[in-house]
């Protein structure tokens, strides 16, 4: 369930109006507090989602005269977003444009870049639409763990929203399981693959091998997938049968079954209606790499 906090933006206004005044009774006006970033509630929120502290940049647009926003926590899918209202474009009396939301928009994506140390990424990116997927790499203090922080900026019905969320990428050079790593003494906050779905560890089955002498480099992203989370793990290896066994082990573990509609000419849909999870088996692979899209519905 999200946890929803709204608040009636503070007029930056106040101070100019009260200055310029045209009542000059000789009396003082108190001084007008102006709010310059996010509540402490606000902020214990958004560090409750995103890794080392970090928030979704705060800039004076969210405050701005008569804006309204909104800052919303997608627990289930370790999401936060910052959701700010914007007037409609508005014309002068010759028809020309005084006010554009995409302005605000473009605006916030610049500060982003230019004061945050966000790299903006083309390829995710919908620049046409004004649709921006920004990112920057963190320190996570693990070992063979790599952790980003993303935003992803757009308009929603008048609104400029930002979704902040973390992808973490996890190596190994073994199936993942909690055993294994625990074999190789890896770091108690290095992720099994169950666990970053926050799954049970037989939810999702090891390789049929599972042993230690394939060789292979493993890596698996936790990310977003349509809204829901998901770890798409890449896996290089000359062991041809690697995926059809795999195969063979889902299908017997009586927990998955082969969903041949949802299925495409790229990859085969194994889904357990038990534990509500797709795994996609890609088909095609590139120098001995395979792809696999495991997503958990919540």
């Amino acid at each position: 369930m999200n946890k929803i906090l709204k608040y009636l933006a503070l007029p930056l206004l106040l101070v100019s109006l009260a200055a310029c005044n045209g009542d000059n009774d000789g009396s003082s006006s108190l001084p007008v507090e102006i709010q310059t970033d996010w509540t402490i509630e606000e902020i214990d929120l958004m560090h409750s989602i995103l890794r080392s502290n970090e928030e979704i940049p705060f800039h004076e647009i969210f405050v701005a005269e008569g804006n309204e926003y909104s800052i919303i926590r997608h627990s289930e899918v370790d999401k936060i977003s910052a959701e700010l209202y914007l007037p409609e474009k508005m014309l002068d009396s010759l028809g020309e444009v005084y006010y554009d939301p995409l302005d605000d928009l473009e605006l916030y994506k610049d500060f982003c870049l230019d004061k945050h140390g966000y790299v903006l990424h083309a390829e995710l990116s919908n620049l046409e639409e004004h649709d921006y997927h920004l990112s920057k790499v963190l320190n996570s203090g693990i070992a063979h763990v790599d952790v980003e922080i993303v935003l992803e900026i757009y308009m929603s019905l008048g609104y400029l929203v930002v979704d902040g969320y973390n992808v973490t990428t996890y190596t190994t050079t073994f199936w993942p399981s909690k055993d294994n790593l625990n074999d190789h003494s890896y770091d108690d906050e290095f992720a099994s693959l169950n666990e970053v779905l926050s799954l049970q560890e037989e939810v999702i089955p090891s390789l049929v091998s599972n042993t230690k002498s394939i060789p292979m480099e493993v890596s698996y992203l936790h990310k977003m997938y349509r809204g829901q989370e998901a770890v798409e793990m890449s896996i290089e290896t000359t062991d041809a049968n690697l995926l059809i066994n795999y195969v063979d082990d889902l299908l017997s573990s009586t927990r998955y079954v082969l969903d041949a509609q949802n299925s495409t000419v790229a990859y085969d849909d194994y889904y357990s209606e038990i534990d509500s999870v797709d795994i996609f088996l890609f088909k095609e692979q590139v120098n001995h790499c395979y792809k696999i899209l495991f997503v958990h519905y919540w």
